[in-house]
């Protein structure tokens, strides 16, 4: 499973490099993909996004033995996971 964060210039702040860190690392725990682009890169280069996500893909196809993550119920909440 994919996340993608489209990163606007708060997140080149000490603390928004943090929160996004943390953020990776709890939803890299549960089983998600993370892909980070720049906001400037989607709006000025949607080429590179388009190569980026076709790139990972590939990957995924390549290498398609991860469990998926935790689902919903059972204690489980996404939201618990993800940090703010």
């Amino acid at each position: 499973m994919l996340v993608i964060e489209i990163d606007g210039i708060h997140h080149e702040t000490e603390i928004g490099k943090m929160k996004d860190r943390n953020r990776d690392i709890n939803l890299k725990s549960i089983g998600f993909d993370v892909l980070r682009f720049k906001a400037f890169d989607v709006l000025e280069d949607i080429h590179f996004i388009e190569r980026s996500l076709s790139d990972w893909l590939v990957g995924k196809k390549q290498t398609e033995t991860s469990p998926l993550p935790p689902q919903e119920g059972d204690g489980f909440k996404l939201k618990d996971w993800i940090q703010e």
